[in-house]
């Protein structure tokens, strides 16, 4: 018996011995493994917020240049309208703020291309699988492709150079036709260019596209979009409700004023 338990004892020890270098390599594997999630955590961390700041970067300058784009177009309809009852038929000043409009559309187009972008990527990160770039299938995969199909509209009316011509409108006021200049209905198609005031607000100058804000919204499935933001705006935040006032006061008393006035005899 003696010599039994010894060599159950030597057996163990040798079997001891073998799990050792084994256990000690699980055991490596495993630091390697958490080693290399939290990296990778770190390095999607980092580029997460990379997209999310050139997602909030894109989105306040595309705003900026879209309402930059509307003041040099009315700043270009006041322009010919005084200078067509000085008689003045070709105004190069007037073609030159037309160009200028056309030019702040194409980097206002740029910058909406680079939005859609920067929101395609934050929902790869979050594991959506999505063709690369910005295409049409990364756009419907996303849930993205009408939202962007109405902002690409919103961008389109504009006056353009070298175009000049009328449009004549029935009066029943009047009973007969009223003639307009292309540039001056253009122009007041472009204040649907408000429309991305809502997104500005909740991307660069509120909180409710954090992500904590955003988890909350999820776990309460509520859609945090401009039309939410511009609910909970309405509701809860007086001085911006009087600012909105006050900016539909102007809007709509230049589009009366732009269409009441005069454009050919009796009108």
């Amino acid at each position: 018996r003696g010599r039994a338990g010894d060599f159950e004892l030597e057996s163990i020890v040798r079997v001891g011995s073998a799990t050792k270098p084994m256990y000690a390599g699980a055991v490596a594997r495993n630091q390697r493994r958490e080693q290399k999630n939290k990296e990778l955590a770190l390095v999607s961390g980092e580029e997460r917020k990379y997209w999310r700041d050139a997602r909030q970067s894109a989105c306040f300058w595309q705003f900026v240049i879209s309402l930059l784009g509307l003041l040099v177009a009315v700043a270009e309809n006041e322009w010919t309208w005084h200078g067509g009852h000085h008689g003045v038929e070709f105004n190069l000043a007037s073609e030159a703020l037309k160009a200028t409009v056309v030019g702040t559309t194409l980097v206002a187009y740029y910058l909406l291309y680079k939005y859609y972008e920067a929101l395609i990527s934050i929902r790869r990160l979050a594991g959506i699988f999505l063709p690369p770039g910005v295409t049409v299938r990364s756009l419907r995969g996303a849930g993205l492709w009408n939202q962007m199909l109405f902002d690409v509209i919103i961008l389109c009316p504009q006056p353009i150079p070298m175009v000049d011509s009328q449009i004549s409108m029935w009066n029943k006021g009047l009973g007969r036709y009223s003639v307009y200049e292309l540039d001056t209905v253009l122009t007041c198609f472009m204040m649907i260019r408000f429309y991305y005031l809502p997104r500005f607000y909740g991307e660069c100058l509120s909180e409710f596209t954090s992500e904590a804000v955003v988890a909350f919204g999820n776990m309460n499935k509520v859609t945090l979009n401009a039309d939410f933001v511009l609910r909970f705006v309405l509701a809860n935040r007086l001085n911006v409700v009087f600012c909105i006032a006050i900016l539909q006061v102007t809007i709509f008393s230049y589009l009366m004023m732009v269409m009441e006035r005069p454009t050919d005899a009796g009108t």
